[in-house]
């Protein structure tokens, strides 16, 4: 956590232009200054000054927030929210309730450590039981579990190959719960290109999820675990949010880091390949986490597919409120924003919605389980892999 006169002097940069608030999702689904990047940061500061007292609004405030950093690119003051909300997080976390507490504390836990992965498994059966049972809608992680039961693919390394380029490929601490097929999928891919995928033995984790839920102690272990790893391999990921933290950070200057929609672009990679015709509208959901020109090459990745009809979301907003823990402990504006790109959904009726972040298709999936709507959501290469012509 940065010090108070840091994190004060932080605060103090931001001038309240409001030029932010036209591209915060939250604030756009409540118009309530609190929910806005300049609300945040004014509540944050107040808190650390002893202004303000700990309450249920400035909870759900900080709580809210995605993360999808919007703000931060619009800003000419270059203010640097992320690490003003990281920081505000930490210094608020222990007067959260006990039950956000304890449901970031265990999701931490199942999703990141190797232990807690065992765990994950009796919870995936309780969820079963839950979802028969009005429990299943008052507990949010019983919910989530239920989604993830649809993750079961164990993951499948390719056959030992001859190339001598290899490709490391980070999945981060939780693709074999979380996403396996996109995990399988990426190697298939990588290994159709006539690459050999290698994949870290060690259990490595961006250190995302805790970074911005207030544990920066073991945000900073997690990173640095990982980049001693990954200094010296340039590497590729396919999760979003796992892409952006190891941008953010800077694994090395000796190795480099590629988002796979990059990577896939680079060359014209994908012009090796020949894909089966896919005579269906696929939606394209692009996440908060990747980067404009990212955003443009998952596009033109997923056009590779012959007769493939790409449809974009019409309600202007790009933030499906996931945002990291906020499947967890989801806020109104959290909801607000999921239920807007359900009933987008509903009106443009797609075959397949595609993204390229985890928390994303976990958050479009349990939506379109509450409104009983029955659409795959896969990963770009998850489709692409599904269409590859064997050679």
């Amino acid at each position: 956590m940065l010090a108070d006169s840091t994190l004060i002097k932080n605060t103090d940069q931001c001038v309240m232009c409001g030029l932010c608030l036209p591209h915060c999702p939250t604030y756009r689904v409540s118009r309530n200054e609190g929910e806005s990047p300049r609300g945040r940061i004014s509540l944050i500061k107040a808190y650390a000054q002893g202004e303000l007292d700990a309450g249920s609004a400035i909870q759900t405030h900080l709580q809210s927030c995605t993360a999808c950093m919007q703000c931060e690119q619009v800003c000419p003051a270059e203010v640097a929210y992320q690490s003003i909300l990281d920081s505000g997080r930490q210094l608020y976390r222990p007067r959260l309730s006990l039950k956000t507490r304890s449901l970031q504390s265990l999701g931490l836990f199942l999703l990141t450590k190797k232990r807690g992965h065992r765990w994950f498994k009796v919870l995936q059966a309780a969820a079963s039981v839950a979802a028969k049972t009005r429990l299943f809608s008052s507990f949010e992680m019983l919910q989530f579990a239920t989604v993830l039961q649809q993750q079961k693919t164990e993951p499948q390394l390719p056959q030992e190959m001859q190339s001598s380029q290899k490709v490391t490929i980070f999945s981060g601490c939780s693709a074999d719960l979380l996403d396996r097929k996109t995990f399988n999928s990426t190697l298939k891919i990588v290994a159709a290109l006539g690459y050999q995928p290698h994949t870290p033995q060690q259990h490595l984790c961006c250190s995302a999820l805790a970074q911005h839920s207030g544990f920066p102690e073991l945000a900073t272990s997690q990173r640095r675990n990982a980049h001693e790893y990954l200094h010296a391999h340039d590497v590729i990921s396919f999760a979003s949010g796992c892409g952006r933290q190891l941008e953010n950070d800077g694994i090395n200057n000796t190795a480099r880091h590629y988002d796979i929609h990059d990577w896939l672009q680079q060359d014209n990679k994908l012009t090796r390949l020949q894909f089966k015709p896919l005579n269906k509208k696929v939606l394209l959901h692009t996440p908060c986490s990747l980067q404009s020109k990212q955003a443009d090459a998952m596009e033109q990745v997923l056009r590779n597919i012959p007769a493939v009809t790409v449809q974009k979301f019409n309600d202007d907003l790009h933030c499906c409120g996931a945002g990291g823990m906020q499947i967890l402990t989801p806020q109104a504006s959290n909801q607000a924003l999921l239920q807007s790109k359900i009933a987008a959904i509903k009106e443009l009726q797609p075959d397949v919605i595609v993204t390229a972040n985890v928390g994303c298709s976990l958050q479009l999936q349990k939506g379109l389980l509450q409104a009983n709507t029955q659409i795959p959501v896969l990963h770009t290469v998850s489709l692409l892999a599904e269409h590859l012509r064997e050679p």
